[in-house]
């Protein structure tokens, strides 16, 4: 799948990685060290200034998924046990969480 193709799927899936964020800050099982990174990347996905302003068609969401992605990593990495049932979580699109977070990681390298 080429790069354009992987990321106008994943676009489409910004909506369950925000709910997946949200998800993560309310858990109480979650440590602290597995909120703070979930908290930064629901508030930049939601705040109006970004690095690429949401208005621009192309690009205006590429930046929010990839800060969204840091924040799901982090949630899967310092979840502990809590992070591993976030890894296992089934998205809509097919594949679990961490595969896509592992995917995003090699899409977005460079």
């Amino acid at each position: 799948m080429e790069r354009h193709e992987w990321l106008t799927q994943e676009l489409a899936s910004l909506a369950w990685y925000a709910h997946y964020l949200r998800e993560g800050l309310s858990d109480e099982k979650l440590p602290q060290s597995g909120k703070v990174p979930c908290a930064a990347a629901a508030k930049y996905l939601v705040e109006w200034e970004d690095l690429v302003p949401d208005t621009d068609p192309m690009f205006g969401y590429v930046d929010d998924l990839f800060v969204v992605y840091m924040g799901l990593d982090d949630l899967v990495k310092k979840g502990g046990r809590v992070g591993k049932a976030y890894g296992d979580k089934q998205l809509p699109s097919g594949g679990t969480l961490a595969q896509r977070v592992h995917e995003a990681k090699t899409q977005f390298k460079s």
